[in-house]
């Protein structure tokens, strides 16, 4: 999911619990504006308020909902947005979900 936003220009941290899904996010983000933690979305330890907004990318059935609510309203910065996107075909990156070429 950070590629993305990171792509556009926007300054991105990504979070995860799994070292391993770190490193391959940091392979597919190189070059880009993109900081890593690794950390529990319900308690990140990042600074209150220093989002604008945050985007929970196919994770949300994983977490302690009313934690990680809590922790997002406390990063968000006022007037910022929480953007949750369950596993769909029409999420923020269609080339993850796009087929394979014919050959």
């Amino acid at each position: 999911m950070a590629r993305y936003p990171a792509a556009a220009g926007a300054a991105v941290t990504a979070l995860d619990l799994s070292a391993k899904a770190l490193e391959r996010a940091r392979a597919n983000c190189a070059g880009l504006m993109v900081d890593f933690a690794e950390a529990r979305a319900e308690d990140s330890g990042l600074a209150t308020q220093s989002f604008d907004g945050a985007i929970a990318g196919q994770c949300w059935h994983w977490l302690d909902r009313r934690a990680a609510a809590a922790e997002m309203a406390r990063l968000i910065k006022p007037g910022g947005l929480l953007a949750n996107l369950p596993f769909s075909t029409g999420c923020l990156c269609p080339a993850m979900w796009s087929p394979p070429p014919k050959r």
